[in-house]
């Protein structure tokens, strides 16, 4: 049976190019173009997340690439800074990796600065780059355009052409058809690079690209709808795939930008070009982040965009880095780096087909996002949100994770127990709870996790959960801490548990436990048979009364400011919208 997810898809597939190519003259045609963006001043001198993924488009010449000039610096300047031979230098490399997994006291030492240098150095050493495979255009002296000759000449765009810098003239054809002001931008080399642009402090956000996107009048690097609209002949239109990276923090930034920027940058995608599906990566893409970029101040649902957005993130959390691998090429004279993200397969995929299968669009560069356990990348897990709907949907293509929002919640009969498996119809692994209350029994599975979805600090209400055959401390253990890093405190009022607590009963038999207090910092209070316990650290120790009624407090006034903070941004005129546009999606569905 088709999920929600998929419903979604076939109904937005149908207006998809209609909506994104509003305000277009009919004449036109159009063309899907890729673009990848690494922002990042930050990490100069080390090997770090967004450098590594920068690595992996450089070494497959994916496409046109958008990068800080600090991060390609980093990687080019280290290239050749270790003198021994390449096999020696990957044997090292080798043994220090074999060292850290055997030893887990060496993971100190091997990141140390030096050690990240070192590390730096041999995944520079695997970067073929060369000036002759490329056209470096220099947009600001913070940020460059990389073109790699294979896609010009697949395009079949005259690289000579490309090169030309023409910054008086009138946008020339080769700017329209590439959809970049290729020639506004003068041509250099890697050696041409401001070396003085990366002493001192480095800039807190690369701020200076949203600056060169869009001015408040024109574009320092794309050509515009406006601009199309001037020239006066049958043109093609780009229709843009763009994925960019970089950190973030949260309340504050995303992919390197603030967060009053990556609102503009959203702005400009919808507006000045034909943007086809937008791609973006960073720590704390979701929860919090996810409210203050997307929240309309018109309604307190989010704002709507003509394009698919992906990100990869679930709650208020870091994501890691997807890291790479060295190998030894035949003649065992070079490494060759090969990065875990195929931008090659994801740009091939997400510009050549009419067709949108979005799962598969992004599976080359999400491939580690897939659930194998409970417990793996979690807070990776892609959501999507599509063009002209108000939320976003987590991206899952099988019946591993089920969801329990407001509608569900307020519907169901207090009195009516859900049982997860026979509800849902599968055994799922997660729980997504974007619900403040759930004001009836849960009956869940062993080993499935469950997530808060709500952004930012947030306390749950739960009246009860039944355990099948599964011991209580086991769900202390494993089934509400398997997202590491959690900035917001995510915590659960449970009335009741009903489960099997071996160490605490001696016996096999269920006992119910009562006004289980659980905090994502593994505090957790609850009471039983007139005895107060309090569990932390795999530790189960009895309390006094008067901890155990302090800690009660303040989660009961976390659980009345979480309801009315949820009923102030989500009305019931918005989740009835919410719940006609599922049942349309169903009826349109059946229909075809």
């Amino acid at each position: 049976m088709l999920n929600k997810f998929k419903f979604f898809i076939l109904i937005t597939l149908i207006f998809f190019n209609k909506i994104n190519c509003q305000d277009i003259e009919d004449s036109y045609t159009f063309k899907s173009k890729g673009l990848l963006i690494f922002l990042d001043d930050s990490e100069t001198g080390r090997l770090g997340p967004i450098s590594t993924d920068a690595m992996s488009a450089i070494a497959q010449k994916a496409g046109p690439i958008i990068i800080s000039a600090s991060v390609i610096y980093n990687i080019i300047s280290n290239k050749n800074c270790l003198k021994d031979p390449a096999l020696e230098r990957f044997n090292k490399y080798k043994k220090i990796k074999s060292q850290v997994s055997q030893n887990k006291s060496l993971n100190s030492d091997f990141n140390k600065p030096e050690s990240e240098k070192e590390k730096l150095c041999i995944a520079s050493s695997g970067i073929n780059f060369n000036d002759k495979d490329w056209i470096i255009k220099k947009i600001t002296a913070s940020i460059l355009l990389l073109i790699p000759n294979d896609y010009l000449n697949q395009e079949k765009i005259n690289t000579n052409s490309v090169r030309q810098y023409l910054p008086n003239n009138q946008l020339t054809d080769v700017e329209y058809k590439m959809g970049l002001k290729v020639n506004h931008l003068k041509t250099i080399t890697i050696n041409d690079i401001d070396i003085k642009h990366f002493k001192g402090n480095p800039p807190i956000y690369a701020n200076y690209f949203i600056n060169s996107v869009w001015s408040g009048k024109k574009s320092a690097i794309f050509v515009t709808r406006a601009e199309y609209k001037d020239l006066k002949k049958e043109k093609v239109l780009p229709q843009w795939v763009i994925y960019i990276t970089g950190h973030g923090m949260i309340g504050e930034s995303i992919v390197d930008v603030s967060i009053t920027n990556f609102k503009k940058f959203l702005e400009f995608l919808d507006t000045k070009i034909n943007t086809k599906l937008f791609v973006y990566t960073s720590c704390y893409a979701a929860g919090l982040n996810t409210e203050l970029i997307y929240k309309d101040s018109k309604s307190p649902l989010q704002k709507k965009y003509s394009f698919a957005i992906v990100t990869e993130a679930l709650t208020d959390a870091p994501t890691s880095g997807r890291g790479f691998n060295l190998d030894l090429t035949n003649d065992k004279s070079n490494i060759s780096y090969s990065g875990k993200i195929d931008f090659s397969e994801f740009l091939n995929k997400a510009t050549s087909s009419e067709k949108i299968d979005f799962i598969d669009i992004i599976e080359p560069i999400f491939k580690d996002a897939k659930i194998t356990d409970k417990t793996k990348n979690l807070n990776e897990i892609p959501q999507i949100k599509l063009p002209g709907l108000e939320w976003f949907s987590v991206m899952n293509s099988r019946e591993e994770i089920v969801s329990i929002g407001n509608i569900l919640a307020k519907s169901r009969n207090p009195n009516n127990p859900l049982d997860v498996v026979k509800f849902f119809k599968t055994t799922p692994l997660v729980i997504l709870l974007y619900a403040p209350t759930i004001p009836f029994e849960l009956i869940i599975p062993k080993d499935i996790t469950i997530i808060s979805m709500i952004p930012d600090n947030v306390m749950h209400s739960i009246k009860k959960i039944t355990l099948n055959n599964y011991d209580i401390l086991d769900f202390f253990n494993n089934q509400l801490y398997s997202i590491e890093n959690l900035e917001a405190t995510k915590g659960f009022w449970i009335e009741e548990i009903n489960g099997i607590f071996k160490e605490l009963s001696n016996t096999q038999e269920p006992i119910i436990i009562k006004n289980v207090l659980l905090y994502t910092d593994e505090f957790i209070y609850f009471t039983w048979e007139n005895k107060f316990y309090k569990f932390k650290n795999s530790k189960l120790t009895e309390i006094k009364e008067k901890e155990y009624k302090k800690e009660m407090k303040f989660a009961k006034k976390g659980v009345v400011a979480t309801q009315e903070s949820f009923v102030e941004k989500t009305t019931s005129k918005d989740i009835k919208k919410i719940q006609d546009t599922l049942i349309k999606k169903q009826a349109d569905l059946k229909e075809k």
